[in-house]
Formats: structure tokens, C-alpha cells, sequence
């Protein structure tokens, strides 16, 4: 097994560098571009690796079933480490002092260069109410009120200061990270932050920065979701289940996460503001939103989780922009979503709706061109205590799946 260590002080740090032979540049800073033949092409045979990290007086090694190695410091806490011969790929694995970066090693192919941002300490996240009073022109609240933003930060985060980190938005943060009391008793706990620090450890999902957008409970005692469910719906209609009697605020609300959210988001958090690496999710009416959200500003979310979508809105509507609008800039680019197998209504008539409607919506992302494995994950689950299965608990069963596919492994 392969160890090379850069140490410091710089002169500890030469002194080794005269004893092993390896080429480093301990403190100036290096650019290179990829591993040049003498035909100019890419070295297939070599592996770059490079490490982010803030090192400061410590030791940073990699260890590897390979050699010899060569390395240079790169600047910015960055160390690039490069083997050569290799057949296919690498198993590496930064150790900090004496201690290995957290979760399984990570893997290099030949002829390319990966970037790591490791851990070494910290095995969770942390959840916090970022911003307690967040107001929105665009979408403002009655009497000037604002509204609780929730912000899970990964394990990394706070640990490794040179990682930025993809962002996931999501709706009705009250039975997201499971800090409402009333919201976990009326719709359960998704555990969201507690299945992103088991994936984060497992390297199942990429680390990634969740914002909660807390519902608003509405004024109208008799009717508290009523706020709530006139902001997570993309047109006026009229509800078939009878349960929502105020609609049509979705665009709005949209409007407020991409342009007044998402920038607060990104100024004052470390994240990959791209389009590639920032996602919209959530459950019921908030996977009804995630849809119409990747349907109308797929520039902005690269990627949608619905959950248990409540489809059957307006003659399904999201169905039919789906197909519509069909794949391109205006499309998301992959899409996750489900329906348990026991939400049925108790009244005849409408006992499958959930079911027939949410089959049509996958169904619709066939027939715009989006290909089952690939950009698109659909699924039935089975009927589990039926009855009970629109809720966070069952919800929280499909979290690893959908994010794993819609943000990508971490490994």
C-alpha cells in the first residue's frame, strides 16, 4: 500500500522530498492541465487525484493500492496526487494525521482527474432555522408576516471550509427534518436530515445542502392548511376531495423561491448554484409543485423529487404540461416520483385517484422522452397498512431512493 504524506514545516517537507525522489512545488503555487504524451493526448495509463481540504500545520497522506505516486501542492489547500500505469481504476483514501477520511474510499479512473473535498471528523449534519422571518415581495403574507427557513448544512460543511455543495428545496419543512410537533402529528417525518448523515457516511447520496420552506398555517381555524394549500397549487380549481378551498398561488410561490430565495441561498451558503446541482422536492401538493417546478423552470432545478404527487389536480395538469412541454431547456433533466400502493379514498368514486393519476404522470414523462433508468426513476411501492400510506413515514422509506438518483451517489 502507497502512503505519501506532505508535511510540514516546508523544510521537514523538502527534506522528504530529497529522500523519496517525488517532484513538489511545497509552497508556490501550480496550474497544470491533464497528463500530456509526447503526441499531445491524454495520458490514458494516469490518475490524478486531488484533495481539498484545509490541512493547515497537519499531515495529509493518501494511501493506495498502487505506485509510485508524485504530488504537488497546488495551492488554494488543494494537493494533487498522480499515478501512473494505471489499468482502470484507483481505490484512494485521504488520512488526516492518523486519522481516514470518513465514509468508503474513493475512485480514480485512468486518464482522469477527480476532485475530492473529504471529512475526517464530523459524522452529522446540523439543522437550523437559518432565517426566522424570510418575507417575500413577490409572494408576501398577510400582515406583513414572514416565515421560518430551516437549512440542513451536511457533515462537511462546517468542517471542510473549501466544499461547496449542491442544494435541494423543499416544501412543508415541518415534517421534513421533523421539527414541528403539529406537523409530524397531522403528516409524520420524512428524517431527511437523519437519512442524509447515514447516506453521507455510507457514500450512498453526495452531501448536499437542504432547504426546508416551512408552510404557512392559515388564520382560518376551521381550515389551517388552507394557506398552505393555496400556495403549493399551480392553478385555481376546483378539488375533487373537497379539502382545498383556496387554489392558484403556485406561481407565485415559485417566484419567490427562484428569485428571492434561491439568491439569499447562494450569497450567504457555500453551494453549487448551478442548474446541474440544485433541486426541488417534496411530498402531495409539494410534489404536485416539484413537477410544475421542473416543468416551467427547468433552467433553474436540474432535478425533481415528488413524492405521492397529488396529480389529479386540474384534470391533471401536470401530466399534460409534462407532455407538452416535452424534453429541452424547459424540462427538468431527470425527475423521480412515486405513489404508495394504499392511497385510496375511502368514496367509490374516487378510491384510485392518487393511484390512476400518478401512473399517468410517469406515464407522461415517457412520452416526452424521458427514459425509465436513466433521466427517469417512477415507482408503485406496495401496500403497506393500507390506509396510512400519504404520510411522512412512508415517505421517508422512499428518501434514499429518490435522492440517490436525483442528486447522485457520493461516491
Amino acid at each position: 500500500m502507497m502512503r505519501f504524506n506532505r508535511l510540514l514545516p516546508a523544510a521537514l517537507f523538502s527534506a522528504l522530498v530529497g529522500l523519496v525522489g517525488c517532484s513538489f512545488a511545497a509552497d508556490d503555487a501550480y496550474s497544470a492541465g491533464p497528463a500530456q504524451t509526447a503526441l499531445g493526448e491524454v495520458a490514458a495509463s494516469r490518475a490524478t487525484v486531488r484533495v481539498h481540504y484545509p490541512v493547515g500545520a497537519r499531515a495529509l497522506s493518501l494511501t493506495a493500492e498502487h505506485g509510485p505516486v508524485s504530488a504537488q501542492n497546488v495551492g488554494d489547500d488543494t494537493w494533487e496526487f498522480t499515478f501512473d500505469d494505471v489499468a482502470s481504476t484507483l481505490s484512494v483514501k485521504p488520512v488526516l494525521d492518523s486519522v481516514p477520511a470518513r465514509g468508503p474510499n474513493y475512485t480514480a479512473r485512468a486518464g482522469q482527474t477527480v476532485d475530492i473535498y473529504p471529512h475526517f471528523f464530523d459524522q452529522k449534519g446540523s439543522v437550523s432555522t437559518r432565517w426566522r422571518n424570510f418575507k417575500s415581495n413577490v409572494h408576501p403574507q398577510p400582515f406583513g408576516r414572514g416565515r421560518p427557513i430551516e437549512v440542513y448544512l451536511p457533515p462537511s460543511y462546517k468542517e471542510n471550509t473549501t466544499a461547496r455543495f449542491p442544494v435541494i428545496y423543499m416544501m412543508d419543512s415541518q415534517i421534513v427534518f421533523g421539527n414541528s410537533i403539529l406537523g409530524t402529528a397531522l403528516m409524520g417525518d420524512m428524517k431527511v436530515d437523519e437519512q442524509l448523515d447515514a447516506a453521507a457516511e455510507a457514500g450512498t447520496i453526495a452531501e448536499a445542502i437542504v432547504v426546508g420552506i416551512l408552510s404557512p398555517v392559515s388564520l382560518n381555524l376551521s381550515d389551517p392548511m388552507e394557506a398552505r394549500n393555496l400556495e403549493l397549487t399551480p392553478t385555481k380549481a376546483a378539488d375533487p376531495t373537497g379539502s382545498v378551498k383556496k387554489s392558484g398561488d403556485g406561481p407565485k410561490f415559485l417566484s419567490m423561491l427562484v428569485d428571492e430565495l434561491k439568491p439569499l441561498v447562494d450569497s450567504e451558503l457555500r453551494t453549487k448554484p448551478g442548474r446541474e446541482t440544485t433541486f426541488i422536492g417534496g411530498a402531495s401538493l409539494g410534489g404536485l409543485m416539484s413537477v410544475y417546478a421542473g416543468v416551467t423552470r427547468g433552467d433553474i432545478f436540474g432535478g425533481i423529487v415528488a413524492m405521492s404527487s397529488s396529480a389529479f389536480w386540474d384534470n391533471r395538469i401536470a401530466a399534460r404540461m409534462i407532455r407538452e412541454a416535452k424534453t429541452g431547456p424547459k424540462q427538468t433533466l431527470r425527475a423521480y416520483a412515486d405513489i404508495g400502493g394504499g392511497e385510496v379514498y375511502p368514496d367509490t368514486e374516487i378510491k384510485d385517484m392518487m393511484i390512476v393519476t400518478n401512473k399517468d404522470l410517469f406515464q407522461a414523462y415517457a412520452d416526452a422522452g424521458y427514459v425509465e433508468g436513466t433521466n427517469l426513476m417512477t415507482q408503485v411501492t406496495p401496500v403497506i397498512e393500507p390506509g396510512k400510506e400519504h404520510n411522512g413515514k412512508y415517505w421517508a422509506m422512499r428518501v434514499p431512493t429518490a435522492f440517490a438518483f436525483v442528486v447522485g451517489a457520493g461516491r
